[in-house]
């Protein structure tokens, strides 16, 4: 009765991890698979709890003296939420032995003659909606052999389909914070910085900005104009100019900053001419700095100060708290991490970011952002994956580009055979190293 009642007012519903057969008993002895048919809370099942939502739930020993037991059953009937069975932790128990025993390859590989066995990495999961989705590493055992599961090699539908539909979200508790405390001290300030990558004019710039800054004077600032594809990047900022925005583009590598401090000097002009007026001294601006993570911010403010004020990673996130810094007499920064939004519906916009590296690679799919980049390229500009991998046509399953990406960097195992894996942090460092020559992302709707 309080099961029924618990979950019925679910909206989450989480099954644990522990003993498989043990908690399989458990949820027999209250009748879960029953309870759960009237519910619509979201179902999540780690580890032990994954494994029982199965139809038919695929049990390998796990205690001592059960790989020896005649009377083991492996095989259980289960909670009816899914016909994937899964082996979980794999990357932790590939060489697992009970009993002196080897799991994997005396016991699984054998019974998976009979059974599909998905062998996934922690941090890994599946998805079980329309279709199931696969996210992280994962390995189909089947018919004697283990498989990596991936968008180029495999040949089941639903996991393909997967891949090339993998829903980016990226929003730390630490991002939260730091649009309250920008709420909190935009009274303070005075001009909003607010940095966008020129290769990503659309995507990079913040969706609920003005939420935070309010009527704020702003200077959108346009980092690594030098990597762009200027005729289309001077399009977007053009459109940004019209709308009455004070667009300023810099090299922060090789050029300086004097007319972002220029600009600056003469927004505060009207600030400080209106305290002369009332008899006060003028100040120096507080200007916020805002944007997405490695935008280009920490570079912007040591090339203000001309000095290392600031730290600078190639990691999104390497900023994590609000700080003031001193640019000279005149202005004063309050630097701020890079910030994204909680809901990402233009997934579009968000492999953009994901592919010029503003969410963080932990959280993605090497081979679905690969396979983004190449689509994109070949979209925009073909003829610079032709000229860097000799490709003019890409394939609908990918094979063949990455057979051919393979052979042309070198990217092969042992007997000839691509590297899949290698071919995508390939991609992916081209385009980050910027071997591809100055691109634009973003288009002018």
């Amino acid at each position: 009765d309080i099961a029924d009642e618990l979950i019925q007012k679910a909206d989450l519903i989480f099954l644990c991890g522990g003993h498989v057969p043990t908690q399989n008993k458990f949820f027999n002895n209250i009748n879960l698979k029953e309870k759960i048919k009237s519910t619509n809370a979201l179902i999540i099942g780690g580890s032990a709890g994954a494994m029982n939502m199965a139809d038919t739930v695929y049990c390998p020993p796990e205690l001592e003296g059960e790989a020896i037991d005649p009377k083991f059953n492996k095989v259980y009937k289960g909670l009816g939420l899914t016909n994937i069975n899964v082996f979980p932790h794999y990357d932790e128990l590939k060489d697992y032995l009970v009993d002196e025993i080897h799991v994997i390859n005396e016991i699984v590989i054998p019974d998976s003659f009979k059974y599909d066995i998905y062998a996934i990495n922690n941090g890994s999961y599946i998805l079980i909606d329309d279709k199931n989705y696969l996210y992280g590493e994962a390995y189909l055992i089947k018919d004697g052999k283990i498989e990596k599961i991936n968008k180029m090699k495999n040949n089941k539908k639903n996991v393909q389909e997967s891949l090339s539909k993998v829903v980016i979200n990226w929003y730390p508790g630490h991002m939260a914070k730091t649009k309250r405390e920008i709420s909190e001290k935009i009274n303070l300030i005075d001009i909003v910085y607010e940095v966008i990558d020129a290769r990503m004019p659309l995507s990079s710039k913040i969706v609920d900005i003005e939420e935070l800054i309010k009527d704020k004077p702003r200077v959108l600032v346009v980092t690594k104009y030098d990597l762009c594809d200027k005729e289309e990047t001077d399009k977007i900022l053009d459109s940004y100019k019209n709308n009455g925005y004070n667009v300023l583009t810099v090299d922060l590598m090789n050029g300086n900053v004097n007319s972002l401090i220029s600009l600056t000097n003469s927004l505060m002009k009207p600030i400080n001419d209106a305290r002369i007026s009332k008899g006060m001294k003028p100040r120096a601006a507080r200007a916020l700095i805002v944007g997405v993570p490695n935008v280009g911010k920490s570079t912007l403010i040591n090339r203000l100060v001309g000095k290392k004020s600031a730290g600078v990673g190639n990691t999104p996130g390497f900023t994590k708290s609000l700080s003031w810094i001193r640019v000279n007499k005149d202005i004063e920064l309050l630097d701020s991490p890079g910030i994204l939004w909680p809901k990402m519906s233009d997934q579009e916009g968000a492999h953009i970011l994901a592919a010029l590296s503003s969410i963080k690679e932990d959280i993605l799919n090497n081979d679905d952002i690969a396979c983004f980049i190449l689509k994109k390229l070949y979209e925009l500009y073909p003829e610079k994956l032709n000229e860097r991998y000799g490709i003019t046509e890409l394939d609908e399953d990918f094979i063949e580009t990455y057979d051919m990406i393979a052979a042309k960097r070198g990217a092969l195992s042992r007997g000839g055979v691509a590297d899949y894996e290698k071919v995508s942090n390939i991609i992916i460092r081209d385009l980050k190293n910027g071997y591809f020559g100055p691109i634009t992302f973003d288009r002018l709707k």
